[in-house]
């Protein structure tokens, strides 16, 4: 999966839009941004501190938190090169925590 099959998947949930400043993606929810691209291959993810440690613990090679990003609810994927076990991850839905923040979900599938 490339930052393209990001857009394209993004774009087709009710309620986000994406934007393009400075030449890098940005996908908003209803005005909120859940995510934007750092560079050609990485994704930063607004994601609760819970859910950010379930998917880091369950698909180590797609998900990270460099330390900048450690006091922040947000977790960096590579959806190019990460996978868990031959499933690749990817985005599917934007979904209202309890405490108000959207955030990008993700599902693995089989390829």
């Amino acid at each position: 999966m490339e930052i393209g099959d990001v857009a394209r998947l993004a774009k087709a949930l009710p309620g986000v839009r994406l934007t393009t400043p400075e030449g890098l993606a940005e996908w908003r929810y209803h005005g909120r941004l859940v995510a934007r691209q750092l560079d050609d291959a990485h994704l930063v993810i607004r994601a609760d501190f819970d859910y950010r440690d379930s998917i880091r613990r369950q698909f180590p090679e797609t998900f990270s938190v460099p330390a900048r990003y450690m006091k922040h609810m947000m977790v960096v994927a590579d959806p190019a090169t990460g996978d868990a076990g031959g499933r690749r991850v990817r985005p599917y839905r934007c979904s209202s925590a309890s405490h108000g923040t959207a955030r990008l979900a993700a599902r693995s599938t089989s390829d």
